[in-house]
């Protein structure tokens, strides 16, 4: 099987995105980056072994169910499902990871290079709490596959989404300082012909976002994300202030994914204004920032990178260029075909957890939301393409509940 991530979601649901990012500052020369389970429990009490179900990186590695031990090794891009009340401690070069379940099965995916990792939980009530490292060059985020991605300093952290409201989440800090960084949706007030909320060109009723940063430490309590709008009176002005931010973000050495959030977010701007060619300068911009991710690996398919590619495809095809044209369409293509291999990824380990689900269908439910994340990013890739009837046939099938064929 092959994961992806959805780290840093470019408003598919209006979902809100918190970005922690780490940056240490001893050495790191003494470690080797790897991921291993630490500890078992469950139902509070310390256990030998638990049950998972561990999904593998990679074509054609099936899927495990069982019991697991301490002492197990994972490779990048590992996701396992953990059933109610399981609680799991992962180490990594960057800490420790306590993963606990609730009252519903989670998903937890790790995904490490040399140059950092990334921590993902996925399932209401799904909580993770980090003890990080301090090393030198090295990044560590934490997100929720709606959107909570992330900059912390060597610090305890605890991330918990919320059971009764499936688009916040709650962080609180035991220990240090993180950086949160919300993407929020962008609200002109005054644009002729345009007022009110404007739309990605080719993510219609979609809001464009921006990110939002502060500090959080232990002083501070507990913080719930959310996604209040930040308003410009104008277009000119959401213009201007978006790119003083890029400048300082860029010149903090801020966090890639939030950089490219407001590059895509100034490239929509730019195409709601009708100045395509600062559009594409900007979505260019923002493919690489993402593609330079400290935790991206080869081993995995990276839909916040699709999902910029999507942006620039389409405005490419809008280019006064034969070429622009061309690439646009060329790299609309490349996005559909890795999208057609995602799913079929996705759809194998669904009818493994289907069938594996006994009583509860928690397990195939989590990635049954993967598979229709990706039945939307088809439906606007082949809206791109002008293929209105495939486009119908995916956005209807995003639409519907549940995932069988």
């Amino acid at each position: 099987m092959k994961q992806y991530k959805l780290i840093c979601t470019i408003d598919f649901k209006l979902r809100p995105i918190i970005v922690f990012f780490l940056l240490f500052f001893i050495s790191n020369s003494t470690f080797t980056q790897s991921c291993s389970i630490k500890a078992v429990g469950f139902n509070g009490k310390p256990a030998s072994s638990v049950k998972l179900t561990i999904f593998k990186p990679g074509k054609g590695a099936a899927p495990q169910t069982g019991l697991f031990s301490p002492g197990l090794e994972l490779s990048s891009g590992t996701k396992i499902i953990l059933p109610p009340n399981t609680i799991v401690q992962f180490m990594t070069k960057g800490g420790t990871q306590i993963v606990r379940s609730k009252s519903n099965d989670i998903g937890y995916t790790v995904s490490f290079s040399e140059k950092g990792e990334a921590h993902t939980v996925q399932g209401n009530g799904a909580e993770i709490k980090n003890t990080v490292k301090k090393l030198l060059g090295y990044s560590y985020t934490n997100t929720n596959e709606k959107g909570v991605t992330a900059a912390i300093t060597g610090t305890i952290f605890t991330f918990t989404n919320l059971e009764d409201n499936q688009n916040e989440a709650i962080l609180a800090t035991e220990e240090g300082t993180i950086t949160i960084i919300e993407e929020r949706p962008v609200r002109i007030k005054n644009a002729a012909g345009n007022p009110g909320y404007p739309n990605g060109e080719n993510y219609n009723d979609k809001k464009i976002k921006k990110s939002v940063e502060r500090s959080q430490s232990v002083r501070d309590g507990s913080y719930t994300s959310g996604d209040a709008p930040v308003e410009y009176d104008n277009y000119e002005e959401a213009i201007s202030a978006m790119s003083a931010e890029i400048n300082d973000e860029a010149n903090r050495l801020a966090n890639a994914c939030a950089i490219a959030v407001d590059l895509i977010c100034l490239g929509e701007l730019y195409m709601s204004t009708g100045q395509t060619a600062k559009a594409i300068k900007e979505l260019r911009r923002a493919v690489r920032y993402f593609e330079s991710k400290d935790y991206s690996d080869d081993m995995t398919i990276d839909m916040e990178t699709i999902v910029a590619k999507l942006y620039l495809a389409g405005a490419l095809l809008k280019s006064e260029t034969e070429a622009e044209q061309s690439e646009g369409r060329a790299l609309n293509a490349s996005c559909i075909s890795s999208l057609q291999d995602a799913l079929v990824y996705e759809q194998e380990d669904y009818n493994y957890a289907k069938n594996d689900a006994d009583e509860d269908v928690d397990e195939a439910t989590l990635i049954c939301d993967d598979i229709h994340e990706i039945y939307l990013l088809l439906s606007i890739a082949y809206s791109i393409a002008e293929d209105e009837d495939k486009a119908t046939q995916y956005s209807k099938k995003a639409e519907k509940k549940g995932c069988d064929q």
